[in-house]
């Protein structure tokens, strides 16, 4: 009988914060320091980040990504974001595929630029690992 189980490696939540900040350091530059924006693209990477943990439910992550896509975006603001948001996904399981937490809940706080993120993190087991 083969033993199904998963490997987990031992990451602390302070490391997903900062993985989660510098994957999306590319949008938040480009936010031109408005707190704001910056919050809400913090709110859509983590949730980028929880959605890169399981396998999409079709061929792709669009349902998803349409479930925590801001919904008072026009067409262009939202490509944007949806580009953003597959950009996470791809980026995280790329570069952290070992990181098999979610996040439970986060807090963001901005202080003269600079970002902290602390998050709260559960193991998960992702369907697309034995």
């Amino acid at each position: 009988m083969k033993n199904n189980t998963t490997k987990y490696k031992a990451v602390k939540n302070e490391e997903i914060a900062e993985a989660i900040v510098e994957l999306a350091t590319p949008m938040i530059k480009a936010s031109g320091g408005d707190t704001e924006l910056i919050q809400a693209l913090i709110e859509i990477a983590v949730n980028a980040w929880n959605i890169s943990l399981f396998k999409p439910s079709g061929n792709d992550y669009n349902t998803e990504i349409e479930g925590i896509l801001p919904k008072k975006l026009d067409e262009t603001k939202a490509v944007l974001f949806k580009s953003f948001i597959k950009f996470m996904i791809k980026e995280k399981q790329s570069r952290y595929p070992d990181f098999l937490k979610g996040i439970k809940n986060y807090k963001c706080s901005i202080d003269s630029g600079k970002i902290t993120l602390n998050i709260e993190a559960l193991p998960v087991k992702p369907n697309n690992i034995n």
